[in-house]
């Protein structure tokens, strides 16, 4: 009975995989009012290998957004990432989720340093943080 725990274990650890422990939105508003908003996404990913991964890509929304780096390591990675607010507009193109799961609202797409094979890891729900205005 004990090797079969122990053999459990062992292959829990070595298939794990990474995911998302939390999607963070926080809108930023300047102080200068020239009509744009920020938004602020912080992903924080748990990855029990501790593998170093590239990001190639952030989702929300049906929408791709900016950032600037690309390479991570450690356990948790954390990504941040900030775009200018678009409000909700049905007539623009939006893509749809890039996920197996189509209501996820944010996924970030990666692969292992080193592999070909691109993945995607999704979010189905995204955490609203209390707004920050700028003076």
């Amino acid at each position: 009975m004990a090797k079969i725990i122990s053999l459990f274990v062992l292959s829990v650890v070595c298939f794990s995989k990474l995911s998302i422990i939390s999607f963070k939105e926080q809108l930023e508003y300047p102080g200068i009012q020239n009509g744009t908003t920020i938004v602020n996404y912080t992903i924080e990913i748990q990855n029990p290998k501790e593998h170093e991964i590239e990001i190639e890509g952030i989702w929300v929304k049906g929408r791709w957004i900016k950032f600037t780096q690309k390479t991570f390591s450690g356990n948790p990675i954390i990504i941040k990432a900030s775009t200018n607010h678009v409000y909700s507009d049905t007539l623009k193109n939006k893509t749809t989720a890039p996920t197996r799961n189509k209501n996820d609202q944010g996924a970030v797409k990666y692969r292992l340093k080193g592999k070909e094979k691109i993945n995607y890891i999704g979010a189905e729900n995204i955490i609203r943080e209390r707004a920050l205005a700028r003076p």
